[in-house]
């Protein structure tokens, strides 16, 4: 039994590896037209994405033009040229050109760019402590939206929130901050809300990150029961249909069908944004383009024709109309619950794969020949315990999109530039 879950383990991580290497595929010539002309058009996002990517573009614009687009970009305000240059500046060690383009982001009202500072003004280190001025930016900031740097001032202003309070407002933080379409928004807030839920729960327990650890267990509690639920709720589904149909026509499918969606688009819509900004949508986003853009609309349709079905089932096969509405209703809402848990549960399958990388578990797999017995792995690297201003209350990295730190898990420096504190 042990070897075949192991088998199934690795044969699901390799659908997966699958997935993100052709989502990362080269651009379509389509996409790469669409660029060049919202480029040509002044759009800063097209033309910081023409001035990076060379491999797509070194048969259309020649050195010069990218670093044309660059600047442009660069003189909008656009954040993530903006800290191209930051980046650049730190693995250099000039904190003079660090500070000076921090402060060029705070006068294009880059909230982020208004944290680092406040940061560094609070610090002192590589810049004369100032405190009033941290205080002005961490308002500023604040009042853009930027969750960080509220947290850092309410910690400046002794009014730290409740724990469950901080994992409950992560959901609203999210949903203000993504893009694309409704129900995009929706999956990626509780796509981030779960992550940030689960390791939020852990975090307590093992760390000490100011909370008591037994709140981190109700929490976790609470996140297993959430999904536990659903499954009592989909096999009470059966009585339910049986009780109020007329028909052999059953619909208790509907909402298993909805938590597949929903773990398909766990597993995908963070591996590729043209699934990501289809979400939900009939036709193709604004510059998407390519088969899996087709794939996202094309679940969309098949959801919306199960919903249609389900819709008149229910109304030609029901008991009576009290029977008709307690079916919709039981319907609809288990399929939007069911939908919620099978993101949550892809996430779930997520960090156990990322666990088992983690503990070499793959490469043992490998060298011991398929899932053989062989030589224990070898113990992962050492941590290195770092105090930095991005870790989350969960422990994640906010520049590493919620998950680990890279210094901690091992690594010789952080790739976003920031330093040990």
């Amino acid at each position: 039994m042990k070897t075949m879950i192991g088998n199934l383990h690795y044969a699901l991580l390799l659908c997966l590896t699958g997935i993100c290497v052709a989502c990362s595929g080269p651009m379509s010539q389509e996409e790469k037209n669409y660029l060049l002309e919202q480029a040509e058009k002044g759009n800063a996002e097209a033309q910081y994405k023409v001035s990076g990517s060379r491999s797509d573009f070194e048969n259309v614009l020649d050195d010069k033009t990218r670093k044309t687009y660059f600047k442009q970009a660069l003189e909008q305000g656009y954040e993530p040229a903006i800290y191209d240059r930051i980046y650049e500046a730190r693995k250099n060690k000039s904190t003079a050109k660090e500070l000076k383009w921090l402060q060029y982001g705070v006068e294009h009202h880059s909230g982020r760019a208004m944290y680092d500072l406040a940061c560094m003004y609070m610090e002192g280190k590589q810049a004369t402590k100032n405190m009033e001025r941290a205080r002005e930016l961490l308002e500023e900031a604040t009042a853009l939206g930027n969750a960080s740097a509220r947290n850092k001032l309410r910690k400046l202003n002794g009014t730290q929130p409740s724990f469950f309070y901080r994992m409950s407002e992560s959901f609203v933080d999210e949903f203000n901050s993504s893009s694309g379409s409704f129900l995009g928004r929706i999956y990626s807030t509780w796509f981030e809300g779960s992550k940030g839920l689960l390791m939020g729960g852990l975090m307590p327990i093992f760390l000490d990150v100011g909370y008591p650890w037994w709140q981190g267990i109700l929490l976790l509690l609470g996140c297993l029961g959430f999904a536990v639920l659903f499954f009592v709720l989909a096999s009470w589904g059966s009585s339910i249909e049986e009780a109020n149909s007329k028909g052999r026509l059953r619909l208790t499918w509907i909402p298993w069908a909805f938590s597949l969606y929903g773990a398909i688009l766990g597993v995908t819509g963070r591996a590729c944004n043209e699934i990501y900004y289809n979400i939900g949508r009939l036709t193709a986003a604004e510059g998407t383009f390519g088969n899996w853009t087709l794939v996202s609309t094309v679940q969309t349709w098949l959801m919306l024709f199960i919903i249609l079905y389900g819709i008149v089932v229910v109304c030609t096969s029901s008991r009576s109309p009290a029977s008709l509405v307690k079916r919709l209703l039981f319907l609809s809402v288990l399929s939007v619950y069911g939908f919620f848990v099978g993101i949550s549960l892809s996430l779930v399958f997520a960090i156990i794969i990322a666990l088992s990388l983690f503990n070499g578990t793959v490469a043992s797999f490998f060298t011991s020949g398929g899932g053989a017995s062989g030589s224990a792995a070898s113990n992962g690297p050492t941590e290195t315990k770092v105090d930095c201003r991005y870790k989350t209350i969960s422990g994640g990295c906010s520049l590493n999109n919620g998950w680990s730190c890279h210094v901690e898990n091992g690594a010789d420096e952080c790739p976003y530039g920031v330093r040990e504190m």
